[in-house]
């Protein structure tokens, strides 16, 4: 919901991001329109400001015929050398000649100018291993030989080192994923070091990095339960996303928290995936981008800790997005019948609603379908209540966020009233997440919504960023209740900015 490409040209996916001086450069894995991974290359955009991009030169680097690199490219990573120098790692594909197994090595880009770039070597500079604490071709647990997604860093004591994709040698093979671990003394040249985390849990660790932030080091990666069977965290079941590890030390051991989710969604979906920080004017961001369809970036968020918990909260840059305060009119109720079916009362900025059984409505015109939206929500007793948004001009269907007390839980949905049930549909659930919610407690809701994308801050942490399937019908905003009693207060309201492709 930040950065766009041309649907006509392509799809944006995994990205990574160099900050030169002022300038912020996102490099991303492009697919073409018709989804030929053989043909993908390296999209470029740079911004001051991460939310207005110029379309750099696109960066086409496949190999030839016979080269390492000639089969379908994968995600790479930006740094600066002490050379002067940039360089890129970038994962390279070739099919073997004799058994047809597609081998993944890294190889390297070079730049001045962070524009143009080319290959210094002819070789790939960390080629994967098959010695030991590595899967060996004979006992593959795939068909892909897994070497992919570099990632480079200079660690505290002032070394380089690398990190990639891989499968160890051992255990379960829907669990051998592990991430590989370079010494990156010469650049042409990388040492490879046996892996630095193997949790034995995951079928896939793709994109891995490492950062330290609140005195601990994160380890991220990128899942999904297609790949890892029974793959479910404290909140979701199913999952697909970035998760994290935790240790006190760079080199380990790391260790999994209960609930491990950074960014992503439940039930198979695709939506949050690939996130990855940067240091920013001094805090940590993370960025991602959404896998769903349409594939766009997203807005950054700011990294925080307690403990050993990862998460995220709302980035403040994105407040730039605001074009107008929003003042709602024209309150009405959801009727499908003769006679509504629950009460509301609207005094000052304080709207209070209630239905014996069954979903009641009651919204306003903002005339914005975009909005940034805060809302404080109070369930007095009873099911569940929740905010409303980009609901069409007869307040018929939209979208909508509800707190479930009943169910322990909260979701991200459609709203729809028919003219045949009496009340309206909330169980067409896009998403939803286990959490406590609790009768007679002030919950802070902040809601984005901006195109085919919409997220959900609660209490300051993100709980939803989800791809919702359609760009809403109309410009309207409320409240809903469901079998009991609700109290709403509409702290703030914007129209933002619409996501439009980036410019060239």
């Amino acid at each position: 919901m930040n950065y766009l490409i041309d649907p006509d040209k392509g799809s944006l996916k995994d990205s990574w991001v160099f900050i030169d001086g002022e300038d912020i450069h996102l490099f991303f894995l492009a697919d073409p329109a018709d989804m030929n991974h053989e043909r993908r290359w390296f999209g470029h955009a740079v911004s001051r400001d991460w939310l207005h991009w110029t379309n750099l030169p696109d960066i086409d680097l496949k190999g030839a015929p016979g080269e390492w690199d000639h089969g379908r490219i994968g995600t790479g990573h930006t740094f600066r050398h002490e050379d002067g120098a940039y360089y890129m790692a970038y994962t390279g594909r070739t099919r073997d000649p004799g058994t047809g197994v597609e081998v993944e090595h890294v190889g390297l880009l070079v730049s001045r100018d962070l524009v143009s770039w080319t290959k210094p070597f002819r070789e790939p500079v960390w080629r994967r291993s098959q010695g030991p604490g590595y899967e060996r071709d004979d006992e593959r647990a795939a068909r892909m030989a897994s070497w992919r997604d570099p990632a480079v860093f200079r660690r505290p004591d002032g070394t380089w080192e690398a990190l990639c994709c891989a499968r160890t040698d051992a255990g379960p093979l829907a669990g051998r994923a592990c991430v590989a671990r370079a010494r990156v003394d010469d650049l042409r040249r990388w040492e490879t070091l046996p892996p630095i985390a193997c949790p034995g849990a995951y079928g896939a660790m793709e994109v891995p990095e490492i950062f330290e932030l609140n005195g601990r080091f994160w380890l991220v990666f990128s899942t999904s339960a297609s790949w890892s069977p029974g793959l479910d965290v404290a909140g979701r079941r199913r999952v697909l996303g970035t998760l994290y590890l935790v240790a006190d030390r760079w080199e380990g051991p790391y260790r999994a928290p209960q609930d491990n989710l950074l960014i992503g969604a439940g039930d198979g979906r695709a939506d949050g995936y690939v996130a990855r920080a940067v240091e920013h004017d001094g805090r940590m961001l993370a960025y991602y981008h959404f896998h769903g369809n349409p594939r766009a970036w997203a807005i950054p968020k700011v990294l925080a800790s307690e403990g050993d918990r990862l998460y995220l909260k709302p980035w403040d840059g994105q407040d730039r997005l605001r074009t107008r305060q929003l003042t709602p009119c024209d309150w009405r109720q959801s009727v499908t019948g003769n006679v509504p079916a629950g009460r509301w009362l609207t005094e000052g900025d304080r709207v209070d609603g209630a239905c014996a059984l069954g979903g009641a409505a009651w919204h306003a015109d903002v005339g914005a379908r975009d909005v940034d939206i805060q809302v404080l929500v109070n369930i007095g007793r009873g099911k569940r209540a929740g905010v409303l948004f980009a609901l069409a001009d007869d307040g018929s269907h939209g979208l909508c966020v509800l707190l479930d007390a009943a169910r322990g839980e909260a979701t991200i949905g459609h709203y729809r009233c028919g003219h045949v049930a009496p009340t309206p549909d909330l169980e067409a659930v896009i998403d939803r997440v286990a959490r406590p919610v609790h009768a007679r407690q002030d919950y802070r809701l902040r809601i984005l919504k901006r195109g085919k994308f919409a997220e959900l801050f609660v209490g300051g942490e993100l709980v939803f960023s989800t791809t919702t399937g359609h760009e809403g019908t109309g410009g309207r905003l409320g409240f809903v209740v469901d079998s009991g009693e609700g109290r709403f207060q509409l702290l703030r309201a914007h129209e933002i900015e619409p996501l439009a492709p980036s410019v060239d």
